[in-house]
């Protein structure tokens, strides 16, 4: 996405030299012109839309010269956002994903009592977590930048703000995946910085008090440097799945807590784990850490 009053910048898949901000396309000529859209549909206008925000903000990098009629164009072919269409009660024994269990434990009394949480099946056995996220910097001659992705995630019907993250496969390592990951969701080629320590890294938690022990929401952080000097990182291509829709850009790290704000002021959704690491940024910087 291209803002006006925004530090965020695209990554060289989209260079931001050739971008114009949303808004300086013509409302009336993308509002109420898509099909089944009544011109009131505020969903589908980049003004109260982030997704779409970022879809005008693309067809501007890709020619600038050719004015609103191409806009609405594209927009015919992408038709909509995404957007949560229903919701539904799904069994454990349907769900591919993640299993809802039933956990029976005793409290600090003696008192046996029981908990709800959920378990993701697909964890390597192998493995001490079954994700990875990664903390990806760029280095420039202004200062580091980190790499952060929009996507959307129907389980808040928002488009999220997150890190380069997934799933460990079966008979790779967590920093293979970081690898791997990075590669498939960018495009860019990374190296992963080594644990500080030299010791094991730390496992965390995400959702302690929903999920499972270590059978769901366990992830490792990983450290990735970007040299942005490789021939593989001058034009990074991503290797989306099928079903994948991400928008990569880049944040100075300096500017990543005011950036969030803004981000969320605008209606995009702050995944927890990078929201947590603006915040230590800005407290770091707040007590002179």
């Amino acid at each position: 996405m291209i803002s006006s009053n925004s530090n965020a910048r695209d990554c060289p898949s989209s260079s931001s030299k050739f971008g114009l901000p949303f808004d300086a396309v013509p409302r009336d000529r993308w509002v109420g012109m898509l099909p089944h859209s009544p011109p009131a549909c505020r969903r589908h206008d980049p003004a109260e839309n982030p997704a779409l925000r970022s879809i005008t903000a693309c067809v501007a990098l890709l020619e600038p010269s050719t004015g609103a009629s191409h806009v609405v164009g594209l927009f015919t072919m992408l038709k909509q956002a995404a957007r949560v269409v229903s919701t539904e009660i799904l069994e454990s024994s349907n769900a591919k994903w993640l299993k809802l269990i039933k956990i029976n434990y005793e409290d600090q009394n003696g008192k046996l009592r029981t908990w709800e949480a959920m378990r993701r099946p697909t964890r390597p056995g192998h493995c001490p977590v079954d994700a990875t996220q990664l903390v990806a910097v760029l280095s420039r001659p202004t200062g580091p930048e980190i790499l952060l992705e929009k996507q959307f995630r129907p389980p808040i019907d928002k488009v999220c703000i997150e890190f380069p993250a997934g799933l460990v496969d079966p008979g790779e390592t967590p920093e293979e995946s970081a690898v791997r990951e990075l590669l498939e969701e960018t495009g860019y080629v990374g190296e992963v910085v080594p644990d500080r320590t030299g010791g094991p890294r730390p496992i965390l938690y995400s959702a302690p008090a929903s999920s499972a022990g270590g059978d769901s929401s366990s992830t490792y952080m990983i450290h990735v440097k970007i040299d942005l000097e490789q021939a593989e990182n001058k034009t990074p291509k991503p290797q989306l799945e099928e079903g994948e829709f991400i928008e990569c850009f880049t944040v100075p790290l300096k500017d990543l807590y005011n950036e969030c704000r803004k981000l969320e002021a605008q209606g995009f959704g702050i995944d927890g784990k990078v929201g947590a690491f603006a915040e230590g940024i800005e407290s770091a910087r707040e007590w002179q850490l």
